[in-house]
């Protein structure tokens, strides 16, 4: 799985479902964006989670999530995710 919201947006919203048959997760990432808004700093994370094990992350301070990365391993029936981040700059001139 690799995914990275397109044009400057940032991910807005996650829907995920389980398959016992093929024990994977499949996601639905919807990605929202303003007039004039620039994405900036983008990185990706290192894996947030470990095999077999629940997925606590936690977003820094004015960063936003652009986009979501897994890796499944067979044999082990399970997926290491990372996070796409950026700040985002909306253009406001003072």
């Amino acid at each position: 799985m690799s995914f990275t919201c397109p044009f400057n947006s940032v991910v807005t919203g996650f829907q995920s479902e389980h398959s016992n048959s093929h024990e994977d997760r499949r996601w639905k990432l919807r990605c929202s964006r303003k007039n004039g808004m620039v994405t900036t700093h983008e990185y990706l994370t290192p894996y947030v989670n470990n095999w077999d094990s629940s997925m606590n992350y936690y977003v820094p301070n004015d960063y936003y999530i652009r986009g979501m990365h897994g890796y499944h391993d067979n044999s082990k029936e399970d997926r290491l995710y990372r996070f796409d981040l950026c700040k985002v700059n909306l253009g406001i001139r003072g």
